[in-house]
């Protein structure tokens, strides 16, 4: 089995209530650990890449879940910044609707368009 370091996130947004989640980050934030990373030879691979030996020295799994539409615009953008990939994990029954739980009440998810286009581009989607 391969072994690598797998950074989990739920949101990437700077908006105060979502701060007391420890899986959410400011985009200012994701942008100084991805460029941290990129410094030291990490490379950013999904999950499946990475269980399959990625190739890379310094591979690190990089999973968001909930599918909040702000992977599509603070993360995903980043990423492909870095040159790094990612696991999308969708809440299947919710994709286009809002969240209801009450870390995120009421946050976009993504829509099915959104999510063929970030799969088009090479984000892993997985079912959370």
């Amino acid at each position: 089995m391969p072994n690598f370091v797998c950074l989990a996130y739920h949101r990437i947004t700077a908006e105060a209530m979502a701060q007391a989640d420890p899986y959410t980050v400011t985009p200012v934030a994701l942008e100084a650990q991805l460029g941290w990373l990129a410094r030291r030879g990490y490379r950013g691979v999904s999950i499946s890449q990475a269980l399959a030996g990625s190739g890379y020295k310094r591979p690190v799994a990089l999973a968001f879940d909930d599918g909040c539409r702000d992977f599509y615009t603070d993360a995903w953008p980043l990423l492909r910044r870095y040159g790094f990939n990612a696991t999308l994990f969708l809440l299947a029954g919710r994709i286009g609707q809002a969240a209801d739980w009450p870390e995120a009440r009421g946050v976009p998810l993504l829509s099915w368009a959104e999510v063929r286009e970030l799969a088009a581009q090479g984000v892993e989607v997985a079912v959370h």
